[in-house]
């Protein structure tokens, strides 16, 4: 997932270790663009959600809670580590099958020094990004976090496609509770390959 929100395009390569989470370089500055481009497949948009009931429970004023939250307010908490609510408006989904750069990319890897030990599984080819036009992403680094939803207009929130409808802010209890709440298109996801001890392209 995309906290960092940050642009991620199909051929960006990243750093990753305890450390780093870090864009390097995108392979198209290297590689020839010609052919490979036109074989990037994409989806139909769609609406996304995704939610782990278990580790986290959303309130709202029409529902019976166990203390009384306002129409223009929904409340969140979150009893877990490491939970996400993920709420997303046009969903769309682009994806390179890795057989039609997978030479291309051994060869850029051996001249970067990225195949070399321990380094193979520290930077990742960005094979698939998906795109929203809009969403709210909320991720609990710790467990007991709240936030609360709040609607600027006064309109009542009763279920969570209002917190995509209306203009919100989004309070949180601690900064242990990131969060976005985006308008705009963005990226949320995206996924990637490294190369293994064989040194083909695979994901984790």
């Amino acid at each position: 997932m995309n906290f960092f929100n940050q642009k991620i395009s199909i051929g960006d390569v990243f750093e990753m270790d305890k450390r780093n989470h870090r864009k390097v370089m995108n392979v198209f500055d290297f590689i020839s663009r010609e052919g490979i481009e036109d074989k990037i497949e994409y989806g139909p948009k769609s609406e996304f959600e995704f939610i782990s009931k278990s580790n986290f429970n959303l309130e709202f004023s029409n529902q019976q809670n166990s203390s009384p939250i306002l129409a223009h307010q929904a409340n969140i908490t979150f009893s877990r580590a490491k939970s996400v609510y993920c709420k997303l408006e046009n969903l769309r989904h682009a994806f390179l099958p890795i057989a039609y750069i997978e030479e291309e990319l051994r060869a850029l890897w051996e001249k970067m020094g990225y195949d070399k030990g321990a380094r193979k599984k520290h930077f990742h080819f960005v094979s698939e990004v998906f795109e929203a036009e809009l969403g709210i992403l909320l991720y609990s680094r710790s467990a007991n976090t709240s936030a609360k939803f709040i609607c600027n207009s006064k309109a009542p929130l009763l279920e969570d496609t209002d917190l995509l409808k209306n203009e919100i802010d989004i309070k949180a209890d601690s900064s242990q509770l990131m969060k976005l709440n985006l308008k705009e298109p963005f990226t949320p996801f995206y996924k990637t390959l490294r190369q293994n001890g064989s040194g083909r392209f695979e994901y984790l």
